[in-house]
């Protein structure tokens, strides 16, 4: 059986991203999109996924992502540092941004 990502995470696209660079320039990103794939454990849930990013000069990248949260709770936490996932999952992600683009 296929999970559908939670509406409270598809909610939040298309978004803003503001990244903040090292000499301190900012830049205010567009994500109009994303994609999951579930990968839970007994205590959290989690998604991982592919987030379209669009750069001011129209550039098109991918930035790997995740939503967690602990069971039983309402707030979805962002994050992008260290998703760590198998190679099936990198797979059916890199598929499903392909039917988006």
């Amino acid at each position: 059986m296929k999970e559908s990502t939670p509406k409270e995470i598809m909610s939040k696209y298309p978004r803003t991203s503001k990244m903040i660079f090292p000499n301190g320039d900012v830049e205010y990103l567009e994500v109009p999109k994303a994609v999951f794939v579930p990968d839970h454990n007994p205590e959290r849930e989690y998604w991982k996924g592919i987030e379209i990013v669009e750069w001011s000069n129209g550039d098109k990248e991918l930035r790997v992502c995740s939503w967690t949260r602990k069971r039983g709770t309402k707030t979805w936490i962002w994050g992008q540092f260290t998703p760590i996932m198998s190679l099936d999952m990198l797979k059916r992600l890199v598929k499903m941004v392909e039917e988006i683009l």
